[in-house]
């Protein structure tokens, strides 16, 4: 892989998997899944606690009918403007059920200023009076039920007015208005802390509706009867004026029946088509005689042949029959006889007869031609004259009939008016008694028994069902910000690398570093020792053909196991093959410290710089040769990038099947840049769930910048309990092992 493709695919952070990942979304939740259920039951019980301190609320509901059509004795609907069947008539009577004028009147009748829970407002705002002095004449904002809010100074607060709106404000809060749909049933519902109050009023909005009607119809009646008595003069005046009008034009055009007088339509639109077949018959004779103009041969009439009235005319056919078969005759007996044979003679004389006759017919063609087009023309015009008066005509009479039939017409619609207006009258004036109510109480409110308000047993599902949703959003939003590895699946899709393997984490061991450089040899610890051999497996089989015998293990910062994993994946292969294990980190050495030798045993910086020989540092650890670090120098870049260390690297691999090397983090020093150089392949180690991803990022980076050869990346101390069956390629290896160790790197 070279730097682009790093860029370009290994860094692509898009999901390339289009299924979604269900088992992941469980894991995310599964690992809070008891925080989640503590704050959920928690807040359960925290509304719990809130609700049992609310006062319960009843509910009261009296149901109302609304009469399509009011029960009347004649019918004056006219008279109220509207239609009993109409959806807006129903809409417009919702809308008065919650007016503030019948609000206010019901407040009135019941003096809702007076009970209880109404005199609490009363109580707040007396209160907040006498804790403000007087002097200061500041407007306050004072809260009344629900964020509601009313308006007065320190010195008015205790108005009848304020505390009245008050009421009424509180009041609308706790009216409901429901209508039934497809019915003409209304709900009026009221909930009071008092269920006696909330039955009251309930009833009492009911009836308050019916007698507002009333009360409504009996004053628009009264409008209505003096408005039409003066409508109703008006009338009779207009309707005068318009008889004098229609009787005074009779006069003046001496009309007294022009209903016969003018064409029919079908006479205008019988001119009208024979001028249309007037026009086209001379256009047809207009072309023929263009023909003719544009032959114009004279005598000649072998040019007028072409013409299509000639070619159709019978007798032209018929003689140029003839005259063609007088040539052929000519023409066969000239083959014979001489120009003077009898025969000859009378042949030719046959042939000019015939011929003279063919031209005197087509001039008698040619010339009915120029004729039928003269004709055509006279006919068209007569037709046009004969049109355009017949219109004219038509035109006169109809303005008059016109003009005659709208003023009989203002004359009728006055006279309807007038008859409507005096009828109606006429009733309103028989029905002005007459109370009827367009509504009526179908079941009045009871009494009831069972607040309506708080459901505690509701709110506290509610409560604890949102805090888990609210808890789940958390943990998914958590696990967002998360920008470590710790799946297999996402250093694939993000960094493009293949995984090694995964590395359990060690929860149960006891705090020695030599026993963590040996864990592959604890029994205690199969799933460390089966993940180490595994990463071995996929290491040699990825060598077949040409095996990795220089190995560097690196990782991005320190306290990611590298050396722990490199220690233990040595020991693996010595198991099948001759290992020499190589503590290359030069600044920081602890392989000598984990293996228990002493300080200052030397070891690579001493074969490098010449002080010693390689047999000298070279140390026999459970079947595998380990060289330490030796003593710190102070240019260790300077001896890992010198010609030695490569020779001795040469000469190792030459003696041993695998020569792995502990180098290093790369984003700390530079000196793996240069290992990188001498190996054959790299293993690049993580700590899952701990180190960031643009840290491995830019390790990575740098390495292929060298043109390292990356085999490789281990996942390092993955929680198998928590990911259990979760890990792709992975999936339920680790199940029959107890992971019961304690975490700790080397």
């Amino acid at each position: 892989m070279n730097n682009k493709q790093l860029e370009s695919g290994g860094f692509n952070q898009v999901n390339q998997e289009t299924m979604i990942d269900f088992g992941r979304y469980w894991e995310t939740i599964a690992k809070r899944k008891w925080k989640i259920l503590f704050f959920a039951l928690f807040m359960a019980a925290l509304v719990a606690a809130i609700v049992m301190s609310i006062t319960p609320m009843y509910r009261a509901t009296a149901t109302l009918l609304i009469e399509s059509q009011e029960a009347k004795v004649v019918s004056i609907e006219e008279v109220y403007g509207f239609g009993g069947q109409s959806k807006e008539y129903f809409q417009t009577e919702f809308e008065i059920l919650k007016s503030r004028s019948l609000i206010e009147k019901v407040v009135r009748k019941l003096n809702l200023v007076k009970p209880p829970e109404f005199h609490q407002e009363q109580q707040s705002l007396v209160w907040y009076k006498d804790i403000l002095p007087e002097s200061l004449g500041l407007k306050l904002f004072l809260p009344v039920e629900k964020s509601e809010f009313i308006v007065g100074t320190a010195k008015n607060i205790e108005s009848e007015d304020v505390v009245f709106n008050a009421v009424v404000k509180h009041f609308m809060t706790r009216l409901s208005i429901s209508p039934v749909r497809k019915t003409q049933i209304v709900r009026i519902s009221f909930d009071a802390e008092d269920p006696q109050l909330a039955k009251d009023v309930a009833n009492a909005m009911a009836n308050g509706y019916i007698d507002n009607h009333l009360d409504a119809k009996m004053e628009l009646t009264s409008k209505v009867t003096r408005w039409m008595v003066e409508r109703l003069g008006g009338l009779s005046v207009k309707l005068k004026e318009a008889e004098e009008r229609l009787q005074n034009f009779r006069e003046q055009e001496n009309l007294v029946d022009i209903q016969g007088g003018t064409l029919s339509e079908s006479e205008l639109k019988e001119l009208a088509s024979r001028l249309l077949v007037a026009q086209q018959e001379f256009n047809r004779a207009q072309s023929l005689r263009q023909q003719v103009i544009s032959i114009n041969d004279g005598e000649n009439i072998d040019g007028y042949e072409s013409i299509s009235a000639v070619l159709q005319n019978p007798l032209v056919r018929d003689l140029s029959i003839e005259r063609a078969r007088a040539g052929a005759r000519i023409s066969e007996l000239s083959k014979r006889y001489g120009s003077k044979h009898p025969k000859m003679i009378a042949a030719h004389s046959e042939f000019n007869s015939t011929d003279e006759s063919l031209r005197k017919q087509v001039k008698r063609v040619v010339d009915g031609v120029i004729n039928d087009y003269y004709v055509a023309l006279a006919n068209v015009n007569d037709l046009t004259s004969a049109l355009v008066e017949a219109k004219t005509e038509s035109h006169s009479i109809s303005r008059k009939q016109y003009r005659l039939r709208e003023l009989a017409r203002e004359v009728l619609t006055t006279q309807e008016l007038y008859d409507t207006f005096l009828k109606r009258i006429k009733e309103t004036s028989a029905t002005s008694s007459l109370k009827t109510a367009n509504a009526r109480v179908v079941d009045p409110a009871i009494k009831p028994t069972i607040p309506v308000k708080p459901k505690k047993a509701l709110l506290i599902m509610l409560a604890f069902a949102v805090s888990v949703v609210f808890g789940v959003v958390v943990a998914f939003f958590l696990d967002a910000l998360n920008n470590t590895f710790q799946r297999v699946e996402d250093v694939e899709a993000i960094l493009n690398l293949r995984v090694l393997g995964i590395v359990p984490t060690i929860k149960k061991i006891k705090k020695r570093k030599l026993e963590m450089s040996r864990l592959f040899f604890d029994k205690d610890n199969s799933g460390f020792s089966e993940a180490i051999r595994t990463i071995r497996t996929g290491l040699v089989l990825s060598g077949v053909n040409k095996p990795h015998k220089v190995i560097m293990v690196t990782s991005s910062v320190p306290g990611e196991g590298k050396t722990t994993f490199s220690s233990n994946l040595a020991f693996a292969l010595g198991k099948v093959e001759k290992v020499i294990y190589i503590d290359a980190d030069m600044r920081r050495p602890c392989v000598a410290k984990n293996f228990g030798f002493q300080a200052g045993q030397p070891g690579v910086a001493n074969v490098i710089s010449g002080t010693a020989g390689v047999s000298e540092c070279t140390h026999r650890v459970d079947g595998i040769d380990i060289i330490l670090a030796g003593i710190v120098p102070p240019n260790p870049q300077e001896l890992l990038s010198s010609k030695r260390f490569g020779t001795l690297l040469s000469r190792l691999a030459e003696k041993y099947d695998r020569v792995i090397i502990d180098s290093p983090p790369v984003n700390a020093v530079s000196d793996p840049l240069l290992l990188s150089v001498n190996a054959d392949a790299v293993i690049y180690v993580t700590r899952a769930g701990a180190t960031k991803r643009e840290q491995v990022k830019a390790g990575v980076g740098r390495l292929l910048q060298a043109n390292a050869s990356i085999l490789g990346l281990v996942l390092n101390f993955v929680d198998i309990s928590k990911q259990r069956g979760k890990t792709r390629g992975y999936d339920g290896y680790f199940d029959q092992y107890d992971y019961s160790m304690s975490d700790r790197d080397a």
